[in-house]
């Protein structure tokens, strides 16, 4: 922890003390601010000067990585720098949680929660709902571990996933990374669930000619970019897994042997980018492939009922991860549907009636299908 108590339960910060000053403090007792157990100044040259623990107990002040405090301090000062009233390690008494750093925004609180530990989908959740409580909007910002060394691709888990922000201005998700050692804040946006991974456009910009307005500016989709990066996806996906990565592939291949089928041979409408879909812990492939195998059966001009397509995918859609802010309302389903309506399989007659305008192509070879992909995956990405 970078603050703690002294005996007369005043605030003392250890970060930004001369080595004097340290002396000074560590011929005096301090507490948690927490839990109000005893702590210990710890500072060296390579050890930014912070409080611990003298034994372990169960408090969230316990254990700190250097990245955590790091990040702490820089993204405070970040607040301070631009005129913002801040408070490093706030704790909110009323609901027993500490924030890292508490800020003013325009008259209303936000809570910058810096993640570099491992958390549960539920803790997260948790934390998230208390701080709504009491009015005060939390903003989660994760450490360089959960970003990773990948230039491109986010590899992401269900954490990142339920910390989706997504903003109705600019009909944009994001996810925020911070890594103190290169001073540098990357956002995620546009971000298409993909096996294992968000097919994502992560924008690295750096702190220090960074405003709290430039993080949720839009981003134009970098349309060539997604284009390649979908072709090769969905050449992976023609090959078949050489291992499942989800407890549905399985399955899923079962059923396409079972039908005659591979993976190859589906219509190139299937594993299409839908990005809405990023609470779903199964690959869009499985739930979009029931559709078009669906409407393979009904004839051209044959009328679509929407709530049929729901009842048909409701099953794959029952385990999804809980989101910890607001999302877009549009369902993936209606998403997806859109997107066959804009490549002209289906028509929409009103929100509960589509037409089916157009069959769809079986491929009996590899090569074809993957020169089919092209020519679709390029149609697409005219509309996006």
């Amino acid at each position: 922890m970078l603050k703690a108590l002294n005996s007369n339960g005043q605030e003392i910060l250890a970060y930004n003390k001369s080595k004097q000053e340290l002396n000074v403090i560590r011929q005096h007792p301090h507490y948690c601010p927490e839990c109000q157990q005893k702590v210990v100044l710890k500072a060296g040259q390579v050890v930014i000067p912070h409080f611990a623990h003298i034994k372990r107990v169960q408090c969230s002040h316990q254990g700190e990585s250097q990245t955590h405090l790091e990040g702490k301090i820089k993204l405070y000062n970040w607040c301070i720098k631009q005129g913002l009233y801040a408070k490093l390690e706030h704790i909110i008494p009323s609901i027993d949680q500490r924030v890292d750093v508490l800020v003013k925004l325009g008259g209303k609180w936000a809570a910058i929660e810096f993640q570099c530990s491992p958390i549960s989908t539920t803790d997260l959740l948790d934390r998230t709902l208390g701080l709504a409580s009491r009015n005060v909007y939390p903003f989660w910002i994760f450490g360089p571990k959960y970003l990773g060394d990948h230039k491109y691709d986010l590899y992401w888990n269900t954490t990142l996933r339920s910390a989706v922000m997504y903003h109705q201005n600019t009909n944009q998700h994001q996810l925020f990374f911070f890594d103190p050692k290169t001073n540098r804040m990357t956002v995620a946006t546009h971000l298409f669930n993909a096996k294992g991974k968000a097919v994502s456009s992560l924008k690295h910009l750096p702190l220090n000619s960074l405003t709290w307005h430039m993080l949720f500016e839009p981003v134009q989709i970098q349309k060539s970019y997604y284009l390649q990066k979908w072709i090769k996806e969905k050449r992976n996906f023609r090959i078949g897994p050489t291992r499942y990565l989800s407890k549905y592939d399985e399955p899923f291949m079962k059923q396409l042997y079972l039908l005659g089928l591979h993976p190859q041979n589906l219509p190139s409408c299937v594993y299409l980018p839908v990005q809405n879909s990023y609470r779903l812990l199964l690959p869009d492939y499985v739930w979009q492939s029931q559709i078009i195998l669906y409407l393979n059966q009904i004839k051209v001009t044959q009328t679509v009922l929407i709530d049929h397509l729901l009842r048909l995918v409701k099953p794959y859609f029952g385990n999804t991860v809980t989101s910890i802010y607001p999302g877009r309302s549009m369902h993936p389903l209606i998403e997806y549907l859109s997107l066959l309506c804009q490549l002209g399989y289906l028509k929409k007659h009103s929100a509960s009636k589509y037409e089916k305008i157009r069959g769809f192509t079986f491929y009996q070879s590899l090569d074809r299908a993957l020169e089919g992909d092209k020519e679709l995956l390029h149609k697409l990405f005219k509309f996006l």
